[in-house]
């Protein structure tokens, strides 16, 4: 690895030395009177990449420093006035002086009543792995970037809970300005935003971390110190869920310093369960209630820095901590084939974990578009468990006692190097390597000497190329290779998996395209797969986990065509997927008459989906909306479907704002198991109440369509499980939630943002 760091150190020294800085100065005015237009976006462009943006100070004078020289085209906007175009060719080692620009006044054309004017928000730009949109004015008018970005169509963004997911419910990794991002969309102002790329064939540089979305928020130059905080805090009534968070950050063009910190909660949390089972020998039929209450810390600190044009440095604290308490009772009867036998039953279990994270970052550009990004991460993370319960068995006055503790660690530390190179107005060539150390211990402190080692060491190497062809077709091929070499216990393994991803885009005009993928990765289980003890105390069923377990790989296609007029987007979309080595839920009968539940490399899995998403755009809201099919095709079993649904909509009048979503899937179907779903999982109504643009209360419906339950029944050779559970807490209930925003001089801030995330997803053995 140490040649290809020197290796690609040399490229981009090399590339760097032989580019010169430039500058560009000019001026913009009105051509009705001549007088400057302040906060005009003046944009450089080279393909459909935005490479300098800056905007004009009260007396409309722009200047950009440190331009690389090459070919441009210019773009002079703001709300108000027709957008201005132009090209430049800027040489290198010169201050080049644009003449004066006029902008002419907005000109509008009256039909019927009906205004028509130019909206770039109603254009899509295609990309070699996605789509770029642009924000209407209205949007950039909001003081809440999660309203804002409502108008995406890809995306679903809910401003209560500041939380962004893409149409078909994926958590998309998200970027700023192409830096890696935790939650830092919150302290930006909607009208910053230049544009929003959503990626939906993610490179090989992220498959590997199981990214399968990216979205990169591009935001306008900042020139001005700046000041922004804000305070929420949400909870359900009667007393469930609720959370309260206070963030801040304050800083100047060169240093900022941003912090957060947030409590959430769960009270009583209550499922009803109806299970019935039975196996060779026994029927045993029993009632319970899990009763589940939580409660964790999160907080963060991030130092950023921008001494230069050129260089960014961050340095990140994360921790976390949080405990999990489970309270069951019950009661049943045991059939055997001798007796049958009333009992009742009551545990208890607590999981404590925190995970510590410590994390640094730079970025080196030699010129933009050819950056050398390099983050080194340590983390810590300690997690207990303890497990206890009692079965009685009221005609044999009878006691089972079940007790358990487990006390785990995890140290796990990564380094990553990435470079980027744009080496034309079409093509990229990228490269990096990532190396990780994970160490985990699972100690059973009721069982003397019973300890559990799961040591993992990664080397990531990849490489990647971009380009467009005829004007029309984009083409985005990766390609990375991965060896790990793990010990669990005493079994050890080595292998190296590749890991491939390849996009084509054909832009057939502005208004439709049609893109096809192609993803190769793979995925190691997790320690809790792995784990061999026994975490379960009922007597009946026991978890255990595969040391032996070996890593699945996928293969994924997707074909879409995307069509998209004004407010209207439609992008249907079909997929092939199919898994080798999969890592399943499996399970089997002992000798003691107990069902095992545990996990295999089950062959070969394949799914087959078909999905049609929908959105719209109203003057002062808009609709989405998604449909689709899947089928499971697992090994030696026939072929089972399912139906997939969500529907949303935002609307604003004034000062109110309302919102619904739904979402609703018929089943589920696992290798063992088939769940039924008799409510949508989700059926919320909100209003909003603005006081001002930067204070509301908000009040929201949940579950409006009624009590959530399913049903689910598990087989496995003999044994046969149903359960029927009802969700007491997912019911109709309200919440009320406050928030408030202060921002001063945001325009001064930073547009590195979170470069940081903690990708520990910590250790555990409970769900």
């Amino acid at each position: 690895m140490s040649k290809f760091i020197i290796f690609a150190l040399l490229l981009q020294l090399g590339a760097g030395l032989s580019h010169a800085q430039s500058k560009l100065s000019g001026s913009v005015v009105s051509a009705t009177d001549s007088t400057g237009i302040e906060l005009c976006n003046i944009t450089l462009i080279q393909g459909d990449n935005v490479i300098y943006t800056t905007v004009t100070d009260a007396n409309g004078a722009f200047a950009l420093d440190s331009i690389a020289g090459g070919h441009y085209a210019v773009e002079m906007d703001i709300f108000g006035f027709n957008t201005h175009r132009d090209s430049l060719h800027i040489a290198n080692h010169t201050s080049y002086v644009m003449p004066t620009v006029s902008l002419t006044p907005r000109m509008t054309t009256e039909l019927n009543e009906v205004v028509i004017t130019a909206d770039r928000s109603h254009s899509v730009t295609r990309t070699a792995d996605g789509q770029i949109f642009y924000l209407s004015e209205t949007a950039k008018k909001q003081h809440n970037p999660f309203k804002a970005l409502q108008e995406i169509p890809l995306l679903i963004s809910d401003p209560s809970r500041s939380s962004i997911s893409t149409i078909d419910v994926n958590s998309p990794l998200i970027l700023i300005d192409g830096n890696r991002v935790n939650s830092g969309v919150a302290p930006i102002s909607p009208a910053d935003i230049l544009s929003v790329e959503v990626i939906t064939n993610p490179s090989a540089r992220y498959i590997k971390d199981g990214v399968k979305a990216i979205i990169n928020i591009k935001l306008k130059r900042k020139e001005k110190p700046y000041i922004w905080y804000e305070l929420a805090t949400r909870n359900d009534i009667p007393l469930g869920y609720g959370f309260g968070v206070g963030y801040f950050e304050i800083g100047n063009p060169k240093y900022s310093l941003y912090g957060r910190s947030s409590v959430n909660y769960t009270y009583h949390d209550d499922t009803d369960s109806e299970i019935s089972r039975s196996d060779t020998g026994y029927t045993q039929d029993f009632s319970q209630r899990n009763r589940n209450d939580k409660r964790n810390w999160e907080g963060e600190l991030l130092f950023k820095a921008n001494p230069s044009g050129a260089d960014y440095f961050a340095t990140h604290f994360y921790a976390t901590t949080g405990i999990n308490k489970d309270r069951l009772t019950g009661n049943g009867n045991l059939m055997t084939d001798d007796a049958s036998s009333p009992y009742s039953f009551h545990g208890n279990s607590r999981d404590k974990s925190t995970i510590i994270t410590a994390s640094s970052y730079y970025k080196h550009a030699f010129r933009k578009g050819n950056e050398l990004e390099a983050r080194v991460a340590y983390n810590y993370n300690k997690n207990r468990l303890t497990n206890a319960r009692s079965d009685i068995f009221t005609d044999e006055a009878q006691n089972l006692l079940t007790r358990q503790l487990f006390n785990n660690r995890r140290h796990s530390a990564s380094l990553q190097i990435d470079y980027q190179n744009e080496y034309s107005e079409n093509g990229v060539f990228s490269a990096g390597a990532h190396t990780s150390l994970t160490l985990d211990r699972v100690e059973h402190a009721f069982q003397p000497y019973s300890m559990f080692k799961h040591n993992e060491v990664s080397q990531y190497i990849y490489a990647g190329w971009v380009n467009k062809f005829f004007n029309k077709l984009w083409f985005v091929g990766s390609a990375g290779v991965e060896g790990i070499w793990l010990k669990a216990d005493a079994y050890s393994n080595h292998y190296f998996r590749p890991r491939v991803s390849v996009g084509l885009n054909w832009v057939i005009n502005q208004h439709n395209s049609i893109g096809l993928d192609y993803q190769l990765t793979n995925t190691a289980p997790e320690v809790g797969q792995l784990n061999p003890f026994n975490t379960s105390t009922d007597m009946i069923v026991k978890n255990v986990g595969n040391p032996y377990l070996r890593p699945q790989y996928m293969q994924y296609i997707p074909l879409s065509y995307t069509y998209n007029i004004k407010g209207l987007y439609v992008r249907p979309v079909v997929y092939y997927k199919r898994i080798n080595d999969m890592l399943s839920a499996t399970g089997y009968t002992d000798e003691d008459g107990a069902f095992v539940s545990t996990y295999e490399n089950h062959g070969h899995f394949t799914q087959l989906y078909a999905v049609l998403h929908l959105s719209y755009r109203l003057k002062n809201g808009g609709v989405y909306g998604s449909a689709g099919w899947y089928g499971n095709y697992y090994k030696k079993q026939s072929a089972h479907s399912a139906f997939t649904s969500q529907f949303g909509f935002y609307y604003y009048v004034k000062k109110f704002s309302f919102y619904g979503t739904f979402s609703y899937d018929n089943r589920f179907v696992s290798k063992l198991a088939v769940t039924r779903y008799y409510r949508p999982s989700m059926a919320e109504l909100q209003v909003n109440y603005n006081f001002t643009p930067d204070f509301y209360i908000g009040a929201c419906l949940t579950h409006s369509t009624g009590e959530y339950h399913t049903r689910t029944i598990t087989r496995s050779g003999s044994y046969k499980q149903i359960d029927n559970t009802k969700y007491r807490e997912r019911n109709l209930r309200p919440w009320i939630i406050i928030r408030y925003t202060f921002r001063k001089n945001s325009d001064r801030k930073i547009n590195l943002n979170k470069v940081l995330n903690s990708q520990e997803k910590g250790i555990k053995l409970s769900n």
